[in-house]
C-alpha cells in the first residue's frame, strides 16, 4: 500500500512509454490522485486501475487530468451518486470505452 505519499514519488519519475497503470489496493486518496494527474505520463495513460482505494465523489475530478483513457476501473472507491453524476455528465474522457464502477455506494439518484 504506497498511499498518497508513494504516488507522489511514483509521479515524480519518468515514463514515457508507460499506458497501463494498476494501483489496486493502495490507500489512495483525492490528494495521490491529484498528484498522479500532474505526473509527465498521465496524459500518456489509457488503462488506470484503481480498485480499492479511497476516492469518493470528491476524487473524481481529478479524474480529468487523463484525457486519454480508454479503460478506467473505479470500483471499491466509496463513490456515491453525487460521484457518478459528475462522471456521467464530464467530457473528461472522450476515448473511453470501458467504465467499471462495480462495489460503490451509488443508489437510485446515481443510476
Amino acid at each position: 500500500r504506497i498511499g498518497d505519499s508513494g504516488v507522489q514519488r511514483l509521479a515524480a519519475g519518468s515514463f514515457p512509454k508507460l499506458t497501463s497503470l494498476d494501483l489496486t489496493l493502495n490507500s489512495i486518496g483525492v490528494t495521490g490522485l491529484m498528484t498522479l494527474g500532474t505526473s509527465p505520463f498521465s496524459s500518456n495513460l489509457s488503462s488506470l486501475v484503481l480498485t480499492s482505494n479511497i476516492l469518493g465523489d470528491e476524487g473524481v475530478a481529478a479524474l480529468a487530468s487523463f484525457p486519454n483513457l480508454t479503460l478506467l476501473n473505479l470500483s471499491r472507491n466509496r463513490l456515491g451518486d453525487a460521484g457518478i453524476r459528475v462522471l456521467a455528465n464530464s467530457s473528461f474522457f472522450p476515448k473511453l470505452t470501458y467504465l467499471d464502477f462495480f462495489c460503490n455506494g451509488i443508489g437510485d439518484a446515481g443510476a
